[in-house]
């Protein structure tokens, strides 16, 4: 989504702000006869578009945002506003020396509003849970990604290994509902921590055993 960008009208930004808008409010003085205040915008001169990247992220996957500047007006020190589901809002500072990209690891599913801090140049993006098959591929090899044949692969692996191993892979990977802590694995199978922490890691040895060439199914 398009729209106007306007100028930050955060007070605790301070001199940094100014002095990363310096461009953009001489551009607006000569323009319009006048210096901008807090709050003020630039009409019709700078509009911004936001991508988002990946399209369907996931829960822990980051995310990362990239700004496209049309207009004359030049941009400057930019602030993205993030809503997460449920009304939380934090905000963003660039992470690159242009102004023009932001990242963030979303913690809950669903969607996610993103904004310039006044509300213009908005996007929406919709994070998902990771699957089970997602669960178990980063827990096998950080980076991985499921691909075609995984789950059955992953499934026959599953039903040899000792009742507590694949028990505790199940919580930890979603196949039982919602992805379980150590902590809620723990009481869940009326163990201690260090079993389960035990446990999941014989689990993930095994299903990394080159003879299963789970790897082959891993993109």
């Amino acid at each position: 989504m398009i729209g106007l960008l306007w100028f930050d009208d955060d007070p605790k930004a301070g001199s940094e702000a100014e002095s990363g808008e310096c461009a953009a409010v001489r551009w607006y003085a000569e323009r319009f006869g006048r210096q901008p205040t807090r709050g003020s915008r630039c009409p019709g001169a700078l509009r911004v578009e936001l991508t988002v990247e990946p399209a369907s992220p996931r829960v822990g996957q980051e995310i990362r945002i990239t700004a496209h500047f049309g207009g004359s007006c030049p941009p400057g020190r930019v602030r993205l506003r993030v809503t997460e589901p449920g009304g939380r809002v934090f905000v963003l500072s660039p992470v690159d020396a242009g102004g023009t990209e932001w990242c963030f690891v979303p913690r809950l599913a669903g969607e996610h509003r993103i904004s310039t801090r006044t509300g213009t140049g908005q996007v929406a993006v919709y994070v998902r849970m990771p699957s089970w098959e997602e669960n178990l591929a980063e827990k096998l090899f950080p980076g991985s990604r499921p691909g075609p044949g995984f789950a059955d692969a992953a499934l026959r692996i599953l039903a040899a290994l000792s009742d507590r191993e694949r028990a505790v892979l199940e919580l930890r990977c979603g196949l039982r509902g919602d992805p379980r802590s150590l902590t809620e694995t723990g009481r869940e199978l009326g163990i201690e921590i260090d079993e389960v922490r035990q446990a999941e890691a014989r689990a993930l040895r095994k299903m990394r055993d080159p003879r299963h060439c789970l790897c082959d199914y891993l993109r």
